[in-house]
């Protein structure tokens, strides 16, 4: 699956002089593998599929070279000659018959300066075996060498300039461009979805905030567009503003100062989320149903300080992958501070043991509460996490028509690109109350409490500052008193016990006259405005509030 060598052009060099259709300021363009009936490119326009590129390779460069070969072989056999390759004794009639070290191999033969005479030649018997429609059968082909020896200075020239003009180049870039297309084929030939621009992806994140003391269940997920997957070299994710790291996951920290890569390869640390690959290429590496799901750790090496170290560890993302474990590396920036970017590069494939871009649908990163790595300052905003990918199929995708996709030319370098994002979907489970009181300064206050909790409660416990007191009373009288949903009420050393029907997350209690007396001496102190506000203290459940009420 060695497709990281697709970060240079996998086809720019393929046909010389070629004419390609590029479209203006287009993003996300697909990027269709095709299938293997798919016909040649013919140099000019926006190929049709990778497929396309790659039958023109074999098809239109290899294979024909690989015959011109064994055909001066044979010229040269019958003159008792060496022959060009004694490799090369039966020509190649389909794509299959290529491997990387034959193609290597014919590119290697059509460049030597020392076969140039006596290929040049058989580019002339091909010609006019061609020219008269003749097959090539040794008395063809005999008859031909005859035509090209005797007639040579009408039918060497043109021979000549077909070999190092077109031949040679085509050739060359051809086996340049083959392996990598024969790898993308072979991998995603029957990959479900279609290939896309990596810049067609977006990042989306949703988070659960109970409270701000307490770390926030976070998920993120980089997705490519529907029935798509993209082919990233490197992406960053960068979380916003209003944001903190929670301190508390030093202690969870996979120390691999000793053995890195053991460590790597094999965590025995505490993981601190999931994280989800949906891949087309999953299942060949240990996944079920297009999809390998491994764990999240914050990983440190023998770095004192810098990358590595404990303050600015790895965030490692680690597949199981059936034995042959995948992982990737996120590296923290020097500060801690929000906004704060993760840098993704290759994922490390233990089973081919090289770093790869890993074709995904999707990668979701998971973070319960309890070990989530973030804190927030909001219960109603998490902000927008955004990112940045790299495409390692750029080159192509601009092939294609992409222009967006982080390069300028075929042969350029990308860049990151930024992806659409969306603000973080919050789910607020805060807890919180509001109160107002009436009555004040007549002596004869109400009470209005709104509470929100982030766990269900079934009790309400009110208790009411200095100056302020309930008025005892039955359980019959008390229930009276008070507009709620209450099953019971009663008071319980000083403070007002409300008892729900059923266990909510939120409810409004309201006292009615009389059930709350008021000393004169607050009386007194709120008319002369010395008293502004009074606290008053609430348990919903075993959630404790504090409501400020204003006098």
């Amino acid at each position: 699956m060695s497709l990281r060598a697709t970060r240079r052009s996998l086809i720019a060099a393929l046909t010389v002089g070629a004419s390609l259709a590029v479209a203006s300021s287009a993003s996300a363009i697909p990027v269709p593998i095709g299938s293997s009936t798919d016909a040649a490119y013919s140099g000019t326009g926006t190929p049709t599929s990778v497929y396309s590129l790659y039958n023109e390779a074999s098809n239109v460069a290899l294979i024909p070279a690989q015959n011109l070969i064994v055909l001066e072989n044979g010229i040269l056999t019958s003159q008792s000659k060496p022959p060009v390759d004694a490799n090369f004794t039966t020509a190649f009639t389909s794509a299959s018959s290529l491997t990387s070290s034959n193609v290597t191999e014919i590119a290697t033969d059509i460049a030597s300066s020392a076969n140039t005479t006596n290929l040049e030649f058989g580019v002339c018997v091909n010609q006019y075996l061609t020219a008269h429609s003749l097959p090539p059968t040794q008395s063809n082909i005999q008859t031909a060498a005859g035509q090209c020896q005797s007639n040579a200075s009408t039918l060497m020239p043109p021979a000549i300039a077909y070999f190092t003009g077109t031949v040679q180049p085509g050739v060359a870039a051809a086996a340049a461009a083959w392996p990598n297309l024969s790898q993308l084929v072979g991998f995603l030939g029957s990959a479900s979805g279609v290939m896309q621009s990596a810049d067609s992806a977006t990042v989306t994140s949703s988070g659960t905030v109970t409270s701000l003391t307490n770390p926030v269940a976070y998920n993120v997920t980089l997705s490519a567009p529907a029935n798509g997957y993209v082919v990233p070299s490197a992406f960053s994710l960068t979380f916003p503003a209003g944001l903190s790291v929670n301190a508390a996951l030093v202690a969870d920290e996979v120390d691999a100062s000793t053995n890195t890569a053991a460590v790597e390869l094999n965590p025995t640390g505490t993981s601190i989320g999931t994280v989800t690959l949906t891949s087309p290429l999953a299942n060949t590496f240990g996944g079920s149903n297009n999809q390998l799901v491994g764990s999240v750790y914050v990983v440190q090496t023998s770095q004192s300080s810098g990358q590595g170290s404990v303050t600015q560890p790895y965030l490692e993302l680690w597949f199981p992958a059936g034995g042959h474990p995948i992982y990737a590396l996120g590296s923290f920036p020097s500060s801690l501070s929000f906004p704060l970017t993760l840098n993704f590069g290759e994922a490390y494939v233990s089973l081919l043991g090289t770093q790869e871009p890993l074709p995904l649908n999707s990668l979701a990163l998971s973070f319960p509460a309890a070990t989530s790595p973030v804190k927030t300052s909001s219960c109603t905003t998490l902000g927008t996490v955004s990112g940045a990918i790299t495409d390692s199929i750029a080159g192509l995708a601009y092939e294609f028509g992409d222009t967006g996709d982080g390069v300028t030319s075929a042969t350029g370098t990308p860049a990151p690109v930024n992806l659409a994002s969306t603000p973080t979907a919050v789910t607020n489970q805060c807890s919180s109350a509001t109160g107002v009181m009436h009555g004040l300064t007549s002596g004869s206050p109400t009470l209005t409490l709104k509470i929100k909790a982030g766990t269900a409660f079934g009790t309400v416990t009110i208790g009411l500052p200095h100056g302020l007191a309930f008025v005892k009373a039955s359980k019959k009288i008390l229930a009276k008193e008070i507009s709620g949903k209450a099953k019971s009420v009663r008071i319980v050393r000083g403070k007002l016990v409300v008892t729900l029907r059923k266990k909510v997350t939120s409810a409004t209690i309201t006292t009615k006259k009389g059930l709350i007396s008021e000393s004169l001496a607050l009386i007194k102190s709120i008319k002369k405005h010395r008293t502004k506000t009074l606290t008053i203290s609430v348990h919903a459940g075993n959630t404790a509030l504090t409501v400020p009420v204003k006098a």
